[in-house]
């Protein structure tokens, strides 16, 4: 029998240039399927995980290559500065009171400052001087179980946590060293209770515009307040923006000439939509004008919890559950779900509902599209007429069946 001896240093050397591993496996710490890599490099063995596809693995694998080979000619790389704590939330601070401050004004800017002192309040509760690219999701995690301790309820803490994570997404495209940064994902049982799928009804819709189109309640302290909650129900059902938008329109937004109406998203700071203008939103733009509310620049002055009280009360005299938490309640923002399922009921095609929407992708707005009680009814009625079709076995079955009296005898 012949027999050969590989000399261990053929072996070491084949397994140390050899070795490399790309695949996705299951990650306990995350919580589902990531991709990583296992190499050796010149002898030292490499591993890293969490990778969201094929291709992060393979240019962080890449990454690492080069490294070790500079480090091998005795090349030095240009040192990173790393950003702080501190960096991010000086500058995201400063970058929201800006854009508040250019929207509207500098008191707009002083009054809604809930934004900024959140960043704050959590940048105090890692660390100033903690780096950013440390912050990982157990960190949310502990600054959630923190604000719930205090007594907030889950709907304040995630907005919280969606505007420490903005921040997160700034940092990571501003900062080189957070080029490669994968910003934490929202802790497990932060959701809203899923999907919300709330729709006004057409009589719900009346009962609302009776009660707002009449006097305000006894202990309604300011009576204009309660015109601009008006004025903002009809605006809203009738373009499908949010609150933010609609309360930040100008006059200069409105072009009567050539029929439509510019809205800039306050959200994703995109460009700003081009909506058809219809005829009750230029009715009441131009009552409004008429009547000298608003400002120079702006068609509202109002702030959006003054729209949400007003609202509210609406509800409670109208004997309509009111609020996101509340079983069956519903809320400003669900106006917008409204507007976008009625455009595809009446046969608007989905495409120009994504685009008067301001939406990147056909399934986001097939988040916001919902049945109602009449689309069910007209389900129904399909289904009957489909079934018309089978009339003959209907009839069939009709003339063969046997009363069940009869069976048992």
């Amino acid at each position: 029998m012949f027999h050969v001896t590989v000399p261990k240093c053929t072996v070491k050397s084949l397994i140390s240039w050899r070795f490399e591993l790309i695949n996705k496996v299951y990650s306990k710490r995350h919580r589902k399927c990531v991709w990583r890599f296992d190499v050796r490099i010149n002898g030292k063995r490499y591993r890293d995980s969490g990778f969201a596809t094929k291709e992060e693995a393979s240019l962080a694998l890449g990454a690492l290559r080069l490294s070790s080979r500079e480090a091998k000619y005795g090349i030095v790389p240009a040192r990173i500065k790393r950003t702080s704590i501190r960096t991010l939330v000086d500058s995201e601070a400063k970058r929201l009171t800006d854009q508040m401050t250019l929207r509207r004004d500098s008191n707009y800017a002083k009054r809604n400052i809930g934004y900024v002192n959140r960043l704050k309040r959590w940048g105090e509760f890692v660390g100033l001087d903690r780096y950013v690219s440390s912050i990982s999701e157990e960190d949310l995690l502990e600054w959630v179980q923190a604000e719930l301790g205090r007594g907030l309820q889950k709907s304040s803490v995630l907005r919280g946590l969606n505007t420490v994570r903005a921040a997160l997404r700034q940092a990571a495209r501003k900062y080189p060293d957070l080029l490669t940064y994968r910003i934490p994902e929202v802790p497990k049982g932060m959701g809203t209770g899923g999907l919300r799928n709330r729709v006004l009804e057409p009589e719900e819709i009346s009962k609302l515009s009776a009660v707002l189109g009449g006097p305000p309640p006894k202990l309604w302290r300011h009576a204009a307040s309660w015109r601009d909650a008006r004025d903002f129900f009809l605006i809203s059902l009738a373009t499908g923006c949010r609150i933010g938008d609609v309360l930040s329109l100008k006059w200069t937004d409105v072009n009567s000439h050539f029929q439509f109406l510019k809205v800039s998203v306050q959200k994703t700071d995109k460009d700003p939509l081009i909506i058809q203008l219809t005829k009750t939103v230029e009715e009441v733009i131009a009552r409004r004008k008429a009547e000298g509310l608003g400002d120079e620049a702006h068609i509202f002055t109002c702030r959006d919890h003054s729209i949400r009280d007003a609202m509210r009360n609406a509800s409670t005299i109208a004997d309509l559950c009111y609020g996101q938490q509340v079983e069956g309640g519903w809320t400003v923002h669900d106006l917008r779900r409204t507007y976008l399922t009625y455009l595809l009921q009446a046969g608007v095609d989905i495409a120009t509902v994504r685009d008067l929407a301001g939406h990147s992708s056909v399934a986001v707005t097939s988040r916001y599209v919902h049945s109602t009680r009449d689309s069910r009814k007209n389900a129904a009625i399909a289904a009957e007429k489909l079934v018309e079709l089978a009339s003959g076995l209907k009839e069939d079955t009709q003339s063969t069946s046997t009363p069940l009296k009869t069976i048992r005898q």
